[in-house]
């Protein structure tokens, strides 16, 4: 029942991004670029943006990967993290190729591993404003920065071979701060 759970809410969140990122009409433009940072953990985090005017645009957020984690007793985990969101963006200075941009972020975050007895899944949903300024030469190329702050609710579910669970949750805010690079088409 539980996989089942996780499917339907991955078609949702999948339905969600391929409507954000629909084009209006065939003069939109769009720009598809990944987060060098987050490579580093690895996660791959890649954002399309989709123009909807010359100030305003929507983009969707798929990323997946993993973090390798040590506990106290030094035994490393892997953990599995997948995520997906969205992105409203208006450009009160410039427009959607270069300038300053306000928007807000959703973002929903599914990580999860097993070891040998023990199953752990979490999932959260991040949300709040951002300022950020983009910066797309002639040649293509786009840079593309933002910082904010959200709220995140998170819960994370534990299970052994034995039986025993455990369940927590958390709710609590943070800085946003993304750096993008990629390409306009």
């Amino acid at each position: 029942m539980k996989e089942k759970s996780l499917w339907s809410e991955f078609a949702l969140v999948f339905i969600c991004l391929f409507v954000s990122v629909s084009r209006v009409s065939a003069a939109d433009t769009n720009t598809l670029s990944i987060s060098p940072f987050h490579l580093l953990l690895p996660v791959v985090e890649l954002t399309l943006e989709s123009d909807i005017a010359k100030d305003m645009s929507v983009a969707g957020i798929l990323g997946y990967g993993w973090i390798t984690d040590t506990d106290i007793n030094g035994s490393r985990t892997k953990v599995n993290i997948f995520e997906a969101g969205a992105q409203y963006r208006y450009y009160p200075s410039g427009d959607t190729h270069k300038g300053m941009h306000l928007g807000l972020e959703g973002l929903f975050v599914r990580p999860s591993f097993n070891d040998n007895s023990v199953k752990v899944k979490g999932s959260g949903f991040a949300l709040g404003p951002f300022v950020g300024y983009k910066w797309a030469p002639d040649s293509g190329e786009v840079y593309d920065l933002q910082v904010g702050y959200q709220r995140m609710i998170a819960k994370v579910e534990a299970k052994d071979d034995v039986g025993n669970q455990a369940e927590a949750s958390s709710t609590d805010g943070f800085v946003l701060f993304n750096f993008n690079i990629g390409f306009r088409f």
